[in-house]
């Protein structure tokens, strides 16, 4: 799991300098009651840690806490 969020957050950033996104999403925010991806597990402030990006950059519902730990 440790290694695929560093991979992730290596992905996001390659992206972002390929085409300079401004903000990262999953299918679950762009089309909510359709796509369900990433869902529930995924640990949206860790990949925010990863990356460092500033928080506007991420949907504001993935980051109001972080999961326990564990």
């Amino acid at each position: 799991e440790v290694a695929q969020y560093h991979m992730l957050a290596q992905l996001c950033r390659d992206i972002e300098q390929r085409y300079a996104i401004e903000h990262i999403a999953g299918h679950e925010h762009i089309a909510p009651g359709r796509k369900q991806d990433p869902g529930p597990g995924f640990d949206w402030p860790r990949l925010q840690d990863a990356l460092s990006w500033p928080l506007r950059r991420f949907p504001a519902a993935t980051l109001t806490s972080h999961p326990p730990p564990g």
